[in-house]
C-alpha cells in the first residue's frame, strides 16, 4: 500500500491533485493502510485514455507518455524491492508466526515440573518469568525463525539442541488469510 504523497509521485500528481481524484471517484478512495498501487494506477491511466479520446495527437503523445512513466515506475519500484507482491507477505508473515507458535506451544511441557513441584507463589512467579523472558530472548534471536520469515516456508522450530518442539511432528500447514 502507498500513501498518497508515494502514489502522487508515482504519477506524477501533486497530492492534493490525487484527493481530487479520489473526490470524484476516478480512483479507488485511500483505506487506512493506504493506497493500492495495483487499482489506483490503471484507474487513472483508463481515466487518460477516455479523457483523451477526440484530443489533439500532441495531447495524446503527452497522455502516453504520462502513462509510460507511471508504469515504468511502478515496474522500477517492484524491482529495487519497494514493492512486494501480497501474497508473498501473507505466506512470510505466516512463517514467521508459525515459527513462533511452535516455540511457544513448547512452553507449558517445559514449565509443567517446575511449577507443580513449588508451592511458593513467589518462586512459581519468577520461574514463570524467568522462562518467558527466556522464550522471548530465544524467539528474538532463534535462527530457524530467521530462516522460516527469511524463505517464507512454515518450518518446525528447533530448540538449542536441535530437538524439534513440537515433539518431532510436522505442524500441519494452514494457508494464510487472504482478504
Amino acid at each position: 500500500m502507498w500513501t498518497t504523497r508515494q502514489l502522487a509521485s508515482a504519477l506524477t500528481l501533486t497530492a492534493q491533485r490525487i484527493g481530487q481524484l479520489e473526490k470524484s471517484g476516478i480512483i479507488p478512495k485511500r483505506t487506512a493502510a493506504g493506497h493500492d498501487p495495483f487499482k489506483a494506477v490503471p484507474a487513472y491511466l483508463r481515466f487518460l485514455s477516455r479523457r483523451l479520446t477526440g484530443t489533439s495527437l500532441d495531447a495524446a503523445r503527452v497522455a502516453k507518455y504520462q502513462i509510460d512513466t507511471a508504469l515504468q515506475k511502478l515496474r522500477y519500484r517492484r524491482e529495487e524491492g519497494d514493492l512486494v507482491e501480497r501474497q508473498a507477505v501473507y505466506e512470510q508473515a505466516f512463517s514467521c508466526w508459525h515459527g513462533a507458535r511452535d516455540i511457544l506451544l513448547g512452553f507449558p511441557d517445559r514449565l509443567a515440573g517446575l511449577v507443580s513441584a513449588e508451592t511458593d507463589q513467589l518462586k512459581n512467579h519468577a520461574v514463570l518469568a524467568r522462562e518467558i523472558h527466556q522464550l522471548l530472548e530465544d524467539l528474538s534471536h532463534d535462527p530457524t525463525i530467521a530462516k522460516a520469515c527469511a524463505q517464507a516456508e512454515p518450518t518446525t522450530t528447533q530448540t538449542r539442541e536441535g530437538q524439534s518442539r513440537n515433539g518431532g511432528r510436522r505442524a500441519a500447514r494452514r494457508q494464510p488469510l487472504a482478504h
